[in-house]
């Protein structure tokens, strides 16, 4: 698990669930300079993403869809049970109309393609900095 803080403070953390170390890597460098997430937590599999939330109680998530341990979905009502009020957002390449209900389902608040809708999952990011 990585973990980044830009001012040391720990209120309103955020954690980045994403198996690729590229992409993890990406999504630390567009996240870090947003003002109101300073703290940010990552995972790559959904064992260290439930023990993320668990340890660290994070207000944001921003989840891979798939984790090279399994679906995401699996563990979301979890995830919701030991941090309510967690808003999530659930990032893909598989956009289609089954995987966007299925995940809104489980509890997602928001599911974005990573490749299309990039500008969207930074907008959503900045909103909930501005809400913590």
């Amino acid at each position: 698990m990585r973990y980044l803080a830009s001012q040391g403070r720990n209120e309103n953390p955020v954690l980045i669930a994403e198996d690729s170390e590229l992409a993890q890597a990406s999504h630390l460098e567009l996240f870090e300079g947003i003002l109101g997430l300073e703290t940010i937590h990552t995972a790559r599999t959904l064992r260290k993403t439930l023990l993320a939330v668990i340890q660290k109680l994070p207000t944001f998530a921003i989840l891979d869809f798939h984790l090279s341990d399994g679906h995401v979905n699996q563990i979301i009502p979890a995830m919701k049970l030991i941090a309510p009020g967690l808003q999530i957002a659930m990032l893909t390449n598989d956009a289609s109309g089954f995987s966007r209900s299925k995940c809104l389902q489980t509890g997602v608040n928001c599911f974005l393609d990573k490749f299309l809708e990039l500008e969207n999952m930074l907008k959503v990011a900045r909103k909930q900095a501005e809400l913590n």
